[in-house]
């Protein structure tokens, strides 16, 4: 590539290598000499893009299309997608056989071969599977494999020079008298053989792996030496690689450079590429012309006719560069990519058909930037090349003499740049223009070498446009310069009388006025009309009558701009007007006098144009902010209507940069279009690009599994016909992962598939390229694949698959006469059964009779439990909470009435009273409250793991007070920390209850002793007392509601509905409770809950 070439030297000059500022100047010339040739676009696959091993050795294309890449000890195929791994270890169906791998070389029927220390093996595409060491081969090391025009493969190896027939699976050996292994045809001077060539006549050039270069005839068994050359003493070389073609066999070295010549001549060319190419480790011929090689100092492009090279490095402000400048093995696939190995980097793919070049900021210099950001672009009548940038300066890049200079803007608002440089123009006197975010309007001084502010007339409009945010400049036919002073309209300057007129937009009158005071660009048709883009809506000034039009957005009519803020407006080389805006591309139609759109975001995601370019007629290109669009379309005068086609280019086609500055384009004079991006400046010339045509794409199935399982037994893909999956019909899941090879479009494929005979519509996955059906009925089916392409169109090819799945025994014409036959003589048995089956369901009704008999008794118990329940509720309430009520009254009265006269003894022993009557109605109450809330569902348990020591020690403090006043001593036997699974407000109320009824009683002097243990995965807590006991009648009849507590040792009444509470609440928290005597005296109370979830 010309440019790379010049960006060399050009850093070499920088460098103070004088003698380089003549390749320089040649390579300048070169660039203008002749169109922009295509470039080459590198992409990178490393570890962290998921090439599983970075140190590539050697690289092969098979006739499916996937790249394999060799490791020293694994191996992947890739599909321009996804690495799969295959190594030499595990029983799964992706191995290779065991040895280091050396070299990889794919036969002319597709088949790839794999050599390594341990002989030659091959790839069952439809196994997935290498075959081999081929017998003999054990422990032979496999330097490098050639193909003759029989078919014949031949192998370097250290054991001497083999040929191998693959249809007879023969091996024919050329070894030297030293050979340890094979004495057979010992006719070669060496037997370690490091590369190998073959000629169209049969001949053999093969190279020592210790310096050598020779042919061999294999039917005279004859060996030419060629050591000792005039200017190439080969016999002394350290000789890479081997190549014949056109006549003449081609050498690479590692020292020594690069060498060819004819046989019969022996006349032998040399380049070393100006001492750049020495080492070269590999290379590859394409169309007899063109060598690749790849060295320590780069990747070379070398155009053997004309003795003219291009040197291709790593540039760390080129994306597009190669990662790694150190080149180790080379490859050319069928689309001609460059496939470089990078060494400790992994690879580069390098697309050779790419027709964009691009600049990037750099050190600085000629033709490269000092920043990335370009916001305006324009080209002289001399072709020099003006850049705006975003920083708020200008660079002139002059090409007689090759050189840039740049200018600095200054701003009459402050003392600082004036922002973005959004416009330069050049006028019909060659004048230079310029228009900034703050700079207001700028002219260049060609003696003072600097831009320079316009004052114009009237100097009230002059103080009020000196710092204007000036987007666009244009010239009319009578020398007027246009300026589209953004927030102020537009502006009318007479350079001749330095007089300035300014239009804006008239809200009195908005539709024969300027549509909006925020104008974008400007552009002039071929009729001498003033065309201007702006943030609402798009004006037409006729510069003759000073008439404006204005076109908008109309929500109802499809007939109008898509949107009202226009980004930029183009007038074309045919003199079609283009309005660009944030979501389509629109065209104005002259008969219907109205602008219409032809592109919307439907079409193309993020169709936001940012600028228009024209070189041809009927076609322009759009820069947008996700990539460039070419349209080439045709006007059809009848209708007024237009057809169109399209082609839409992003990174993966080359470019640079993602997304584009606003009107940040140009064009040369060789008709090369430029375009300002975030990354740069991307070029091309349409032509070209017009000539680069896409690849082929193949969609092809890579594995497919039935029932879970890897399945292989598919007809093999040689023929024409489909390949053909037949079936069983057990089987019950069928997958088929598919995928694309396309390596030239680098981002990642949209797929749909369709099974035909099963469904008709298109089915379409989401993150796995796999197809998965079960349950398929007999028949046969055609599965197929399309994938979209960039510009969203679908690319169809012939079905990938055949399946057919065999229909069962049952449903053979055999089967179905005796499946009738076995039909009717099953009706008449059946007719037979029919009347027992009458008598067996009579008995069956008579039996569902007596259940729903003994169900309805079942309900009726229930309904007179319930009625218990009520009624004992009611009797709580009318006597258990009434009487209390009445004593606590009673006690009142007598402390309130004045006729009774009583000490403070009396007073006091009242007032106890009244306490532990109001405590007792209390915790009646409580527990009313909480049974009742129970028995309608309002409690909700929500168990969780919980400290059940915490629970026991709180309640204990809680009733402490109660104890003491008894003189009662409660003993605590627990740990500290013992975990349960219980909800903590149900379990706190048992706790409480059951304390409470043991301090109840228990006499005065007594104790309590509460205990808990884990055992069996529950928690079981115990409340003994030494009250006074129960017999085994009211232990039995103790959880029972109808049946009334006892009082209390101190006369405490119970209702005994605390402990109905306690046994629902332990139950509901999966757990039990229960009674036990406590001997000698007393009662003990247990509930366990469990440790964790049940």
């Amino acid at each position: 590539m010309l440019l790379l070439f010049l960006r060399i030297f050009i850093r070499k000059w920088m460098k103070i290598k004088i003698r380089y500022i003549k390749y320089l100047i040649i390579a300048w010339v070169l660039f203008y000499a002749i169109p922009c040739s295509a470039s080459v676009a590198f992409y990178h696959y490393g570890i962290e893009n998921g090439l599983p091993e970075a140190r590539i050795i050697s690289i092969s294309q098979d006739a499916n299309g996937f790249i394999w890449m060799a490791g020293e000890s694994r191996l992947f195929r890739f599909d321009g997608q996804q690495f799969k791994a295959y190594q030499n270890t595990g029983n799964d169906f992706s191995v290779i056989p065991p040895g280091k791998i050396t070299t990889l070389f794919t036969a002319s029927d597709g088949t790839l071969w794999l050599g390594s220390d341990n002989g030659i093996s091959w790839y069952n595409f439809y196994n997935d599977k290498f075959i081999g060491p081929v017998d003999g081969w054990e422990s032979v090391h496999v330097n490098n494999f050639a193909e003759d025009n029989e078919k014949n493969l031949w192998i370097a190896t250290d054991e001497g020079l083999a040929r191998f027939t693959p249809k007879q699976n023969k091996t024919t050996w050329y070894t030297s008298s030293d050979t340890i292994k094979i004495p057979e045809n010992a006719v070669l001077p060496v037997s370690n053989i490091s590369a190998t060539a073959c000629q169209p006549d049969g001949k053999i050039w093969f190279s020592g792996s210790y310096g050598g270069l020779y042919r061999l005839d294999p039917q005279t068994l004859e060996v030419e030496n060629f050591n000792n050359l005039e200017g190439a003493n080969f016999g002394s070389f350290d000789i890479a690689h081997l190549q014949f073609t056109n006549s003449q066999i081609f050498v690479s070295t590692i020292s020594n450079g690069f060498f060819w010549f004819t046989p019969e001549e022996k006349e032998v060319n040399h380049q070393h590429f100006d001492h750049l190419g020495y080492t070269i480790k590999n290379f590859r011929i394409i169309d007899d012309s063109i060598a690749w090689l790849s060295s320590n100092n780069g990747l070379i492009r070398f155009n053997i006719q004309a003795d003219r090279f291009d040197l291709y490095t790593n540039v760390p402000s080129d994306p597009m560069s190669l990662d790694r400048t150190a080149a180790d093995n080379i490859y050319i696939d069928n689309d001609k990519n460059l496939w470089v190995s990078s060494g400790i980097r992994g690879v580069n793919l390098g697309l050779t058909n790419v027709p964009f070049n691009h600049f990037v900021a750099s050190s600085g210099g000629a033709y490269q930037l000092t920043q990335k950001e370009v916001t305006s672009i324009l080209f002289d009548h001399t072709n020099n090349m003006w850049l705006g940038y975003e920083g708020g300066f200008v660079e002139k890049h002059s090409h007689s003499p090759v050189q840039m200079k740049q200018f600095q803007l200054k701003s009459k608002k402050s003392s600082g740049p004036p922002g973005s440089v959004m416009a330069i123009f050049e006028d019909s006197r060659h004048r230079i223009w310029v228009g900034s975010w703050q700079g207001g309007l700028q002219i260049f001084d060609p003696v003072k070498m600097a831009f320079e502010h316009i004052d114009f007339k009237p100097d009230s409009l002059n103080q009020q446009l000196k710092t204007a945010d000036i987007r666009g400049i244009a010239e009319d036919n009578n020398g007027n310069i246009w300026i589209s002073f953004h927030g102020k309209g537009i502006g009318k300057y007479n350079p001749e009388s330095k007089y300035m007129e300014l239009f804006r937009h008239d809200p009195e009158n908005p539709f024969a006025s300027l549509s909006n005071d925020y104008s974008y660009n400007l552009c002039i048709d071929n009729d001498n009309n003033l065309w201007i883009a702006t943030v609402y809506g798009v004006t037409r000034l006729n510069l003759k009558t000073e008439q404006f039009s204005t076109y908008f957005h109309e929500a109802e009519n499809p007939a109008s701009l898509s949107e009202n803020k226009i980004n930029t407006i183009h007038c074309d080389v045919d003199g079609t007007i283009w309005a660009g805006t944030g979501n389509s591309l629109n065209i104005f139609m002259h008969k219907q006098n109205t602008f219409q759109p032809v592109l919307t975001g439907d079409e193309f995601p993020y169709l936001d144009i940012s600028a228009i370019e024209s070189v041809s007629p009927g076609e322009i290109w759009c820069s947008t902010q996700s990539g460039i669009l070419r349209l080439t379309y045709n006007r059809i005068s009848e209708n007024d209507s237009i057809t169109f086609q399209t082609r839409f280019f992003n990174h993966t086609d080359g470019l640079v940069s993602t997304n584009y500055f606003t009107q940040s384009a140009a064009t040369d004079e060789e008709n090369n279009i430029y375009f300002g991006g975030n990354e740069g400046i991307d070029f091309f010339s349409p032509r070209e690009v017009k000539e680069i045509q896409g690849s082929q794409v193949k969609t092809l199935i890579t594995e497919v599994s039935v029932d879970g399982q890897p399945y292989f037994s598919l007809i093999d893909t040689t023929n024409s016909e489909v390949p053909l999956l037949e079936l069983e019909h057990d089987k019950q899941m069928i997958n088929l992962r598919f995928t694309t090879i396309d390596f030239n479009y680098q981002s990642r494929p949209v797929f749909r598939f369709m099974l035909e005979g099963f469904n008709s519509e298109w089915m379409y996955p989401q993150d796995e390229q796999v197809a998965t059906y079960t349950n398929l009925s007999p028949g046969r089916y055609f599965f197929r694949v399309e994938v979209k392409n960039k510009n969203g169109n679908w690319r169809s090819g012939p079905a990938l698959l055949q399946l057919k799945i065999n229909a069962p025994f049952w449903r053979t014409p055999l089967f179905i006469i005796l499946a009738i036959i076995f039909t009717i003589t099953l009706f008449v048995f059946i007719l037979k059964l029919r009347s027992r089956a009458l008598i067996k369901r009579q008995k069956n009704l008579e039996q569902k009779i007596d259940e729903n008999t003994r169900e309805l008794q079942q309900k009726n118990e229930q309904l007179e439990q319930a009625n218990q329940t009520k009624n004992k509720f009611f009797s709580i309430i009318s006597h258990d909470l009434r009487s209390p009520f009445s004593g606590l009254v009673g006690i009142l009265d007598v402390l309130t009435d004045p006729d009774y006269n009583m000490d403070i003894d009396r007073q006091k022993e009242l007032l106890q009273a009244a306490k532990k009557s109001a405590d007792n109605t209390f915790e009646l109450l409580e527990n009313l409250l909480t049974w009742a809330r129970s028995q309608m569902d309002k409690i909700n348990i929500s168990p969780q793991t919980e400290n059940l020591s915490k629970i026991l020690q709180n309640n204990i403090e809680l009733k402490e007070a109660s104890a003491l006043q008894k003189g009662i001593t409660i003993n605590r036997n627990f740990p500290e920390q013992i975990d349960a699974f219980f909800d903590t407000d149900t379990i706190n109320a048992v706790t409480r209850n059951l304390l409470s009824n043991a301090l109840k009683y228990t006499p005065s002097e007594g104790e309590i002793t509460v205990s808990a243990k884990r055992k069996n995965g529950f928690v079981t807590v115990h409340i003994a007392d030494k009250g006074i006991g129960m017999n085994e009648e009211e232990m039995r009849q103790l959880f029972d509601l109808d049946k009334k507590s006892r009082n209390g040792t101190q006369g405490e009444k119970g209702t005994g509905l605390g402990l109905i509470i306690c046994k629902e609440f332990t139950e509901r928290n999966n757990g039990k409770i229960w009674v036990t005597p406590n001997h000698p005296q007393g009662t003990v109370f247990h509930f366990s809950i469990p440790v964790q979830e049940l």
